[in-house]
């Protein structure tokens, strides 16, 4: 199993990589539909355990305690369903070796974009084993930046991205070929370009906002050579272990991202305005396309942060600061990451006193009604809940994108019709933005922004693609089949039983012995 996390199926097409190109000929292949699943941020959880979020129990990555009112990303809970036959792992995210049996051997967090758990490795040793022969990744000063401010920086980042895709080839190779080669199904998660996505794909599409930007050619420069490294990478793999099955795969694709600045910021001034705080109007210098600017080597977080505050000096911006220090604790310990350099979150001492408020979110935006008898400090009675969440939604529906001119909301989802239905990791609405909003203007409640961007790409799209190829696969179209297949699908190449009903079904494929 070859993951490729975060790789986008239609740009790569786009840059005519020749190894992915040509995978349609030499097997079966599918298009792969994670319906709204990749935006609880849990793809690489629900790949593991291969279980759908209404089966495996987590709606979302992020949880709300509704006695404290305090936010958390935590850890998962179910282990992965892997240990039914002989197999070696390299890398894979929310992987909890500890949690499966002893024919489970390999590596986590050597260089995984999202970890979701503390590295581990089994057996004792082996990362230090590795680490001699092939070093650190080269992508972890890079993993979360995004640098499309600075041409010279979005080089260095992809030279980075570029040397761990190289380092990743290598290491993964040894260990399946040399150091374990008596396995019988192996997990390779390749994470480059989860970050490349992310901080590249101004470069990768013509109509992005910020293609406009000087930078933009250095970005698509460096989508292009991470993704070409990946190409290659995959190669490797299949020359190397020409006699095994192997299934090349991305759960979802990667897109515009058009929810960091809404999700993230407007929001949670908008709910402040909603229940009568004032907050400041997050004005930036704008550059001649109407776009907020921030200097080359400025942080998204520091650059709100200061907004906000008005002084490099408060505890806020420190905290700001101090959000990569988090992030690496978070890949060496089992604790998770805070969430205070959101500026979201700014607003949660005031949660227990408003109707409702904006949650932390990394993709769509999520309100949390104040619910009397929910939450331990709730303002609104259960049977005014549903009267709250109409006037929150037509408060969004009447707010502007005050760059285009156009709705700020595409879509809301309200998944409750009983409040008392939420679990912690649930929101009463869902709100899914239209195009990629930077600011936000309102007839009653004004204007916020525009601000600058965080991330470029993001998880925008459901649809990611599954190719199987090796001995007897003949070529053939398997049409849309769910992400949650994929799993299934190796589990049955493999003689492998999992733990417990998998949620999707193995692919029917024509093995011709």
């Amino acid at each position: 199993m070859l993951s490729l996390d975060g790789f986008d199926m239609e740009t790569a097409h786009r840059l005519e990589l020749p190894t992915i190109t040509r995978l349609a000929e030499r097997g079966a292949h599918a298009r792969l539909d994670s319906g709204r699943t990749y935006l609880t941020g849990l793809a690489g959880e629900q790949l593991i355990n291969g279980l759908h979020p209404s089966e495996g129990g987590r709606q979302s990555g992020i949880t709300f305690d509704p006695a404290s009112y305090h936010v958390s990303q935590r850890n998962p809970s179910l282990p992965p369903a892997f240990g039914g036959v002989d197999t070696v792992v390299f890398d894979p995210c929310y992987f909890d070796i500890e949690k499966t049996p002893d024919s489970v051997r390999g590596i986590v967090d050597w260089g995984s974009h999202d970890p979701g758990g503390p590295p581990q490795e089994r057996p004792d040793g082996l990362r230090a084993e590795l680490t001699a022969r092939f070093g650190a990744s080269p992508a972890r000063p890079w993993m979360y930046e995004s640098p499309w401010a600075s041409s010279e920086r979005t080089t260095a980042m992809a030279e980075g991205l570029v040397g761990a895709v190289r380092a990743r080839s290598e290491a993964s190779r040894w260990l399946l070929g040399e150091r374990m080669p008596d396995w019988t199904l192996a997990f390779v998660n390749v994470a480059e370009a989860h970050s490349a996505s992310e901080g590249f794909f101004h470069g990768a599409v013509a109509d992005h906002p910020l293609a406009v930007l000087p930078t933009a050619g250095a970005a698509g420069d460096a989508i292009g050579a991470v993704y070409g490294a990946i190409d290659t990478l995959v190669a490797e793999h299949l020359d190397a272990f020409p006699d095994v099955h192997t299934i090349v795969f991305t759960p979802h694709g990667m897109g515009v991202n058009g929810s960091d600045v809404a999700s993230m910021v407007l929001l949670g001034e908008l709910m402040a305005r909603w229940d009568g705080r004032s907050t400041p109007d997050l004005t930036f210098p704008l550059d001649e396309h109407g776009l907020a600017e921030m200097g080359p080597d400025q942080s998204w977080p520091d650059a709100i942060w200061q907004s906000l505050t008005g002084s490099a000096g408060t505890s806020l911006l420190a905290r700001a600061r101090q959000f990569r220090l988090k992030v690496e604790g978070y890949r060496r310990r089992s604790t998770s990451p805070g969430l205070d350099w959101m500026p979201v979150v700014r607003h949660r001492p005031h949660w227990k006193s408003m109707r409702a408020f904006a949650l932390p979110s990394y993709y769509d935006g999520r309100v949390r009604v104040n619910v009397a008898g929910r939450e331990a400090d709730g303002i609104v009675e259960p049977g005014a809940y549903q009267a709250v969440l109409d006037d929150v939604e037509a408060m969004l529906r009447a707010c502007r994108d005050p760059r285009t001119g156009e709705p700020l909301v595409s879509s809301i989802d309200r998944p409750h019709d009983d409040p008392m239905a939420a679990t912690d990791d649930n929101a009463d609405l869902i709100v899914h933005w239209h195009g990629t909003p930077y600011g936000v203007e309102h007839d009653d409640l004004g204007r916020i922004g525009p601000i600058p961007v965080r991330r470029t790409g993001g998880h925008t799209s459901p649809y990611g693609a599954a190719y199987v190829v090796g001995p007897g696969i003949e070529p053939i179209d398997l049409g849309d089949r769910s992400t949650f297949d994929v799993l299934p699908t190796a589990f049955g190449l493999a003689g492998c039983d999992s733990p417990w009903q998998l949620s999707g079904e193995a692919f029917v494929l024509p093995v011709v012995s």
